[in-house]
């Protein structure tokens, strides 16, 4: 690796950061020991931009490339959410039930035991005895409120940044 920009950011498949390159693990570093990679990056991953800097935390991160709001080092997006009502489509669960086979059901909502319609010169009773019971499970809300995993697949790897001993970074 003889050439390499300080600042740059690399991908590496090794345990430890090779020589003159530092995890993206947000440490702070002292400006006085990397004056050079402070006047690139500055303090926008963290640290009080007079006696210290913190380089790119990346652990559990996705790099993007920068939007067009300009946020460079601003950490966005979640690891859960919480899915709400509001979030999910409009929609209806249909419940299809007859009661050709006897059997015990149980529940509080009443339903016509024939559901389904009956074929020519059928005949189906409407009497209060014609409605089953279902089970709560048929008509209840389901779910624990909880929020869900939101990461897509990943593979860690060691973001590492480059301290110093490579060429300044050229601006246009």
């Amino acid at each position: 690796m003889d050439e390499y920009y300080i600042g740059e950011i690399r991908i590496f498949g090794c345990n430890y950061p090779p020589a003159n390159w530092a995890f993206c693990d947000g440490s702070l570093l002292q400006i006085r020991a990397y004056p050079v990679l402070f006047s690139v990056i500055g303090n926008r991953f963290g640290g009080d931009g007079k006696l210290t800097f913190a380089v790119p935390d990346l652990r559990g991160y996705v790099a993007q490339g920068m939007n067009t709001a300009g946020d460079l080092g601003k950490i966005q997006g979640a690891t859960t959410v919480m899915l709400t009502e509001a979030n999910m489509p409009s929609h209806t669960h249909t419940a299809y039930t007859n009661n050709t086979r006897p059997g015990n059901v149980t529940g509080d909502d009443k339903l016509p035991a024939r559901f389904i319609s009956a074929g020519a010169n059928a005949f189906v009773e409407d009497s209060a005895s014609s409605l089953v019971s279902l089970s709560p499970k048929t008509m209840s809300a389901v779910g624990g409120g909880a929020a869900h995993n939101n990461m897509q697949p990943f593979l860690p790897m060691n973001f590492c940044i480059a301290l110093e001993r490579g060429e300044f970074p050229p601006r246009p």
